[in-house]
């Protein structure tokens, strides 16, 4: 019996740090990336003292961190990518970017982050909404925010 007992604390310890060292999958992790990725990109442009832009590419359904040296007047087209966030590894997710689509590729499908902190669209006009991306899996839902001020939230 004692035997027994020792076998099942031993189990209980491995679990235990198996489900310690398993990285958690959903969409609360990956909404914590693109906030991540948001102030990572508003970092960027602080330090470089050029626009940096976060864009959605929607074909390999990854948020992307570009910076594009040769014209600051479309940063969110081209340029150098500076990192990515792909949603391939959170199986079962679903990402709904908050832009409005306005029809050209440049316009509505990113943050561009100015170089004093401030959030703007591809067109460098103000935000449309705050709601950059809808997370969604099957339990749960998160919204990335931005403010103009440059404030990023999970919500």
């Amino acid at each position: 019996m004692l035997e027994m007992l020792v076998v099942i604390a031993i189990l209980a310890i491995l679990l235990a740090i198996v489900a310690i060292r398993t990285p958690a999958r959903g969409a609360v992790p990956y909404a914590n990336d693109i906030r991540a990725a948001l102030q990572q990109g508003r970092f960027e442009a602080i330090k470089r003292n050029r626009p940096v832009a976060v864009v959605w590419n929607a074909t390999e359904e990854s948020w992307q961190t570009v910076f594009n040296p040769v014209s600051d007047n479309d940063p969110c087209n081209g340029g150098t990518l500076l990192s990515s966030t792909d949603s391939g590894q959170y199986p079962g997710v679903a990402v709904a970017p908050g832009f409005p689509d306005l029809g050209a590729p440049a316009i509505g499908n990113g943050v561009v982050w100015l170089p004093t902190g401030q959030a703007r669209a591809c067109d460098f006009n103000p935000l449309p909404l705050e709601t950059v991306a809808i997370v969604s899996d099957r339990d749960v839902e998160r919204e990335v925010a931005v403010s103009i001020a440059g404030r990023v939230t999970v919500r």
